[in-house]
């Protein structure tokens, strides 16, 4: 935790075999050191609750438990395509694989809540998840009051909790639930955009087609129909022509000779109609809805990028490392902050010129350590000869 804390530093080995003679060493220093002081500094129930988590924790352990929720998942699937009855030998069969992974998920979770306890297990969202899926399970089995029954459905979603299990599914998870709020505020946007169509097309088209514009909620479905893309030329927007008969209409369409004849030629486009609901697609269909996507894609990449950030950040922590810091962190994450390559080109060219006090177009060591030191960043810059070299 000292100045040097952090700081990289080259050994220079004369081989390959005397290099990983020295990083062996060095791991195996450090994780003696660190088992030393958590050995002094703990008791007995503290190191075994460290011994069970690092247990539960490992890719091994995690693993397992997400083959047996694959397990429970794919018998909760054959149970619903075979749908057996009750009190059949196949009822009572998967009953009892039920009762199994219930009890084998309730141990799970007890081994989690020890290893976890207090906070770090109700501050995690996925293990809080797990006690509310697995409670339920227990009070579906145990309970046959009015009700309880339809707890059971709860069975299929044990199936989520590999989301929590597998650290690629739960990144992207965390990544969508990230992306909520952005993607909310424009979703609001377009349902208010689409409110606004909904009232036009009841005041315009009500008496035209009760069914589809008769009540504001009406005209809501419609619109949505409409941006689904299905069948809303045919189905909504051409009845609402002007002379359409239904009658002749799937005439025409079945056969247009035939309905010729009769004296059908279909009915006149009606210019108010094409304008309300191609100016509508236009709108929410090309456009909103491509905004909502697109900041989806833009919180769920800043949002993807923060998580493997989070997640490097645990494991450094978990393998007891100190990241790497170097001399001039502090410059650079003020130099960062530039706006086109040019600004970042007269930064640099100004942060030269002011370190070089001799006017030579080069900087010495004595030149660069006296300048950084008088630059006003946090940390303050202290550069040393291992770095200059």
């Amino acid at each position: 935790e000292g100045y040097n804390s952090g700081k990289v530093y080259c050994i220079r080995c004369a081989s390959t075999a005397e290099r990983d003679c020295w990083t062996s060493a060095i791991e195996l220093a450090s994780k003696k050191a660190m088992e030393s002081a958590f050995a002094l500094g703990s008791s007995r129930t503290e190191r075994f609750q460290l011994l069970v988590k690092n247990t539960y924790d490992s890719h091994t352990t995690q693993g397992i438990i997400a083959l047996f929720i694959m397990a429970n998942f794919v018998m909760n699937a054959a149970q619903a395509e075979i749908n057996p009855v009750d009190d059949s030998f196949e009822s009572d069969l998967f009953n009892t694989f039920d009762s199994f992974f219930t009890h084998l998920f309730g141990v799970e979770l007890a081994v989690n809540l020890f290893s976890n306890w207090f906070w770090d297990f109700v501050s995690d969202g996925w293990s809080v998840f797990d006690l509310i899926v697995v409670t339920v399970s227990y009070a579906s089995m145990f309970f046959d009051a009015p009700g309880f029954s339809h707890l059971r459905l709860m069975r299929a979603f044990r199936v989520m909790r590999l989301f929590g299990r597998l650290q690629s599914l739960r990144q992207i998870i965390n990544s969508l639930t990230s992306s909520i709020i952005p993607v909310m505020n424009a979703f609001l946007i377009m349902f208010l955009v689409t409110s606004i169509y909904a009232i036009l097309g009841v005041s315009f088209f009500k008496e035209r087609n009760e069914e589809y514009f008769g009540t504001f909620s009406k005209a809501m479905f419609t619109l949505f129909q409409v941006v689904t893309g299905d069948g809303w030329a045919s189905a909504v927007a051409r009845p609402l022509f002007r002379g359409y008969n239904q009658a002749d209409y799937d005439l025409y369409w079945a056969n247009a000779t035939l309905a010729k004849e009769a004296g059908y030629t279909g009915s006149d486009v009606d210019v108010g109609v094409v304008g309300f609901f191609v100016s509508f697609i236009v709108v929410v269909a090309w456009t909103l809805l491509q905004v909502v996507v697109a900041v989806l894609l833009d919180n769920f990449t800043q949002s993807s990028n923060d998580e493997k950030e989070k997640t490097a950040r645990e494991k450094t922590d978990l393998d007891g490392r100190v990241p790497a810091v170097f001399a001039i962190d502090s410059l650079l994450a003020v130099l960062a902050h530039f706006d086109t390559d040019q600004d970042l080109d007269q930064r640099i060219n100004l942060l030269f010129q002011v370190l070089d006090t001799d006017d030579s177009n080069l900087l010495s060591y004595d030149e660069l350590y006296t300048g950084l030191k008088k630059i006003k960043v946090q940390p303050t810059i202290s550069l040393s000869r291992e770095d200059w070299d």
